[in-house]
């Protein structure tokens, strides 16, 4: 873990963070998730700025082998592993754009695209227009079952493509 940040009147302010190397194994150990979780994480974050908002920033989060055990409905275990796991923030001339992307062990893929325009005056988001896309591709929709805790019996395939329009 990394943190580095300074601040000049003038200059205004910025941040350096890190994260190398978080093992999900971890969370188990410290008791605040009950299944296994394999992988690593990695994270790295900047954000510069002269207010509370910055003016720029960009964050990357990177886990590109996550697996989970999880218990099946006779007792047995059941694994599932995603690779690809990757998520980038960036914020810059009053725009965030966010583009999030996992491939599952069976080939379904998951991808998102989001960009927000006018994004540093929170107190007006009726003027933050919206835009985006989310793409999913699931192959199996029966591995849904035992990662809901058997609460979803689903059955067939999804493919989907979804845009976003709007405003935050």
């Amino acid at each position: 873990i990394s943190l580095a940040g300074q601040w000049q009147q003038e200059e205004g302010w910025q941040i350096h963070a890190g994260l190398a190397n978080f093992s999900f194994g971890l969370l188990e150990e410290w008791g605040l998730v009950t299944t296994r979780l394999e992988g690593e994480l990695s994270a790295t974050l900047m954000a510069a700025g002269q207010r509370v908002i910055p003016d720029r920033a960009d964050l990357v989060i990177s886990g590109p082998d996550f697996s989970l055990t999880t218990e099946g409905e006779q007792g047995e275990s059941r694994s599932f592993h995603w690779t690809g796991n990757d998520l980038q923030v960036k914020l810059e001339d009053r725009e965030l754009r966010l583009l999030a992307h996992t491939l599952f062990q069976d080939g379904s893929v998951a991808e998102l695209e989001v960009a927000v325009a006018n994004c540093c005056d929170l107190r007006r988001q009726d003027e933050m227009p919206l835009h985006g896309r989310l793409e999913v591709e699931v192959k199996d929709l029966g591995q849904l079952a035992p990662l809901s805790g058997y609460m979803v019996q689903g059955r067939g395939r999804l493919a989907g493509r979804v845009a976003l329009q709007g405003t935050v």
